[in-house]
């Protein structure tokens, strides 16, 4: 009987010491739009192959071959992972939804700043020491409409904070700026704004303005009131809190006082989402656990302490696990594209 013991204590210390060993990968291709230099990326390449490498493994997957290309185009990007040349690809949103019917499938979600804060409380928005403790990095962002403090901006400005909704007569009667048409949010999402909240659109404004040189020249004309209403990101007065007040010698705005007591937020758009990170249903080689470790790493990677070179010079600042159906919030903008060349 004690022998018997014996064995049986023996034969489950055998097993808790029991190695797992990983699942072999042959190999694993990866493609990203083009949005950074070939210099840049030859540069960063191997250094994130090498900690990807060693990500895999820490979840299970031992790749032999592991490998990533800097696609010429967006569409050269997403034909790689249609056709499985890739295993996985960072697209652009839009060269992702104009071919999600290529069965292809959203895996993460890059991350960006912007302000945790509720949609509907534009004191909040306006006050920057709540816009500073709440800024976080989200799925998503906004556009916004904000008045500028030129005199018809301060009238407007005067009606909204009185809780009055400000009618179309108003915004049709301010100096609109925006710029290139393309941009979603610099154009796009606002002009969904007037089409949900006042069936109009940025090119019906009896006064608008698209803005050559894009947000510079506009904020340098908020800032000389040569417009009383401009649009663009949520978080566009912390990118110019700085050049707002610094002298005209210092390439400044030379405005006496800061950013947020004269540049008003009076709306958001619907959310922006930002770039995906897909696959193909069709590749095979892509089975749930391959697919949670792939998940687990880039994330692991991108939150790092320590910023990886190549992720940061793609400006990617993190993920978050994704699906298609989040990128459903999409398809107005990407109608509202199309239908302006069309």
């Amino acid at each position: 009987m004690k022998k018997v013991l014996t064995i049986l204590s023996l034969l489950m210390v055998l097993q808790a010491c029991q190695v797992i060993l990983p699942t072999k990968v042959e190999t694993f291709n990866i493609v990203i739009s083009p949005n950074i230099s070939e210099e840049t990326f030859l540069s960063y390449k191997n250094e994130f192959l090498s900690v990807l490498k060693a990500e895999l493994l820490n979840n299970g997957y031992d790749v032999n071959e592991l490998d990533i290309q800097l696609a010429s185009s967006n569409n050269q990007a997403t034909e790689m992972i249609i056709t499985q040349v890739a295993d996985i690809g960072f697209l652009t949103k839009l060269s992702y939804f104009e071919n999600r019917e290529s069965n292809l499938e959203v895996l993460l979600s890059q991350l960006e700043y912007s302000y945790n804060l509720e949609t509907d409380d534009f004191n909040a928005w306006n006050d920057k020491a709540l816009l500073d403790s709440n800024k976080a990095l989200l799925d998503k962002h906004y556009a916004g409409i904000y008045l500028g403090s030129s005199e018809k901006g301060k009238e407007l400005y005067a009606k909204y904070s009185q809780g009055d909704k400000l009618t179309w007569i108003d915004l049709n009667s301010a100096k609109w700026c925006h710029i290139l048409v393309t941009s979603q949010e610099g154009y796009i999402y606002p002009s969904l704004w007037l089409i949900d909240n006042y069936s109009r659109r940025i090119a019906e404004l009896f006064s608008h303005e698209r803005v050559i040189k894009g947000y510079p020249e506009m904020m340098l004309k908020l800032a000389n009131q040569e417009c009383d209403i401009a649009v663009g990101p949520d978080t566009i007065r912390e990118e110019y809190e700085s050049v707002w007040t610094k002298s005209l010698d210092q390439d400044g705005f030379n405005r006496s006082t800061s950013i947020y007591n004269e540049v008003k937020l009076i709306a958001l758009s619907s959310p922006i989402l930002h770039d995906p990170v897909v696959f193909s249903s069709l590749n095979e080689k892509l089975d749930e656990g391959l697919i949670n470790a792939v998940k687990k790493s880039l994330i692991t990677i991108s939150s790092a302490e320590i910023k990886n070179p190549l992720l940061e010079a793609m400006d990617v600042k993190g993920f978050v696990e994704s699906s298609n159906e989040t990128y459903d919030s999409f398809k107005p903008a990407y109608d509202y594209l199309n239908s302006i060349f069309n």
